[in-house]
Formats: structure tokens, sequence, C-alpha cells
């Protein structure tokens, strides 16, 4: 079954994400559960994965009390 031309919100992006990292379900059912190619799903989940990696780096000098180390 093709699905082509179908996009993703930013926040339907990060639930992807974090139902792929948490759960672990496989591409292909991801795929299906937001109606879009298994090619898509890789490369939504890589992005969306980069742009965390990149907003949280920024925070990782901080404590739990917001202090610098």
């Amino acid at each position: 079954m093709e699905k082509t031309g179908r996009k993703l919100s930013p926040f339907q992006m990060l639930l992807l994400t974090l139902m792929h990292l948490r759960l672990n379900l496989p591409i292909q059912h991801m795929a299906h559960l937001f109606c879009i190619d298994r090619s898509t799903v890789s490369t939504k989940f890589t992005k969306t994965i980069e742009v965390m990696f990149t907003h949280l780096a920024a925070g990782k000098h901080t404590t739990e009390h917001g202090a610098a180390m």
C-alpha cells in the first residue's frame, strides 16, 4: 500500500520518536500507525533525534537547580 503525500506535524514527529524509543515498535508498524511510508518513519525519527540532541545538549552544563557546573 502506497502512502504518499502525508505530512506529520511537529507533535506527531515527537510522538513517533518517543513511541519508537519507549516501545521499540517495528518501523513497519509505526508507518502503519501514522499512515506514512517506512522511509519517512526512519527520516523523521533521525531528524527528531538530532533536534532533541541539539536542544537538550545545550542544557547539559547545569545542575538540577539550574546553576552552572
